[in-house]
């Protein structure tokens, strides 16, 4: 995955979303595999004219070669100039085999640190319930962040939005029974299993 890293002594005359479909095509990569990120940087070791500072990390490939790097390491600087910025880029291609990334989503995370999947369906119930502190049989971003809160897991209002977000099969932005049920077991419930969990007959679908 190409990783840009912007990093500005002065407040950008764009932002990133300004810069990453030109980059796209630049490097020809799909808009959901690069990613660029800007910083403010304070720098005692500035080239002469340079106000950004550009480290681009890309994975070694065979169509990468020498030449094709160098002209898009000019295109980038082209790109960078359009508003006003000159950029000094230094570029770094890396064996994917040595690369080692994680990522843990939220509701991911939730499941484990709940130990969701272990539970039986009275557990869920009662769970599910508990977080339902209204009782209306669904379950929204404020009651999850509270619930979670209480059970040690806290998470921003951005990865709440994850959990529901990931659970939230019919896009209503809150989570139901069936849907809690989903989650909780990292599979879909099948069509002929029926449960009962938040006091409510839930059949699962597909």
């Amino acid at each position: 995955m190409p990783l840009v890293k912007v990093f500005a002594r002065r407040a950008l005359r764009c932002v990133a979303a300004d810069l990453h479909q030109p980059l796209c095509r630049i490097w020809k990569v799909p808009t959901d595999v690069l990613k660029v990120l800007v910083f403010p940087a304070v720098d005692q070791s500035v080239v002469p004219g340079e106000d950004v500072y550009v480290d681009l990390r890309a994975k070694a490939k065979p169509d990468r070669t020498k030449e094709v790097v160098q002209q898009a390491i000019k295109q980038t600087s082209n790109l960078f100039y359009e508003f006003g910025h000159s950029a000094n880029i230094r570029v770094e291609l890396y064996d994917p085999s040595l690369q080692s990334a994680f990522y843990k989503a939220p509701h991911e995370k939730m499941r484990e640190d709940l130990e969701l999947a272990d539970m039986s369906d009275a557990q869920l119930d009662r769970l599910f319930r508990d977080m339902d502190t209204n009782n209306t049989g669904l379950i929204d971003a404020h009651k999850l962040k509270v619930a979670l809160d209480k059970h040690g897991l806290r998470l921003s209002d951005e990865s709440i939005k994850a959990v529901i977000s990931a659970a939230d099969e019919k896009g209503d932005g809150v989570i139901s029974p069936y849907e809690f049920m989903q989650m909780s077991r990292g599979t879909c419930v099948p069509t002929d299993a029926e449960h009962r969990i938040g006091g409510k007959r839930v059949i699962g679908r597909n």
